[in-house]
């Protein structure tokens, strides 16, 4: 999986960063060498290819960590019925279930916003000019 981040750092002209390449690196895939270099545009078709990717990804995280609270619960409210007349055990099975869901909760919070970025940048790499589109890359590189 590719983080929105990296993705950023990639396609940014290194202006926040010091890089050195001494050579060609032919370790490196074809996503990789499309690196945008200062005075290059970016790549608007292989960017929107990489942050549809991102997108995906985020997208099926999401989906496993709604499905994780809602089992949670249904676990939760199966062991409360369950063992109703020990507080003690309700007791531990609401607890953590609430830790838990407060935990997914955080992550779903986090993909929803690079899910609203990436979604973001998909757009203004249709509709920006070159200039505009690398600022807010680099700008993002550097924010995320």
């Amino acid at each position: 999986m590719t983080s929105l981040k990296s993705l950023l750092q990639q396609y940014s002209d290194g202006a926040h960063a010091i890089s050195v390449q001494l050579g060609a690196d032919e370790t490196l895939s074809d996503a990789q060498r499309h690196v945008a270099a200062r005075g290059q545009d970016i790549n608007r078709k292989t960017l929107r290819k990489d942050l549809q990717r991102v997108k995906q990804d985020n997208n099926r995280y999401f989906v496993v960590c709604a499905a994780m609270v809602v089992l949670l619960f249904v676990v939760s409210v199966g062991l409360v019925i369950v063992n109703l007349q020990n507080a003690a055990v309700v007791k531990i099975a609401l607890s953590a279930f609430g830790v838990s869901a407060a935990g997914l909760i955080t992550v779903m919070t986090n993909l929803w916003r690079v899910k609203s970025n990436t979604e973001l940048l998909m757009i203004l790499a249709i509709n920006t000019d070159g200039e505009t589109l690398k600022t807010v890359v680099n700008i993002l590189a550097k924010a995320l």
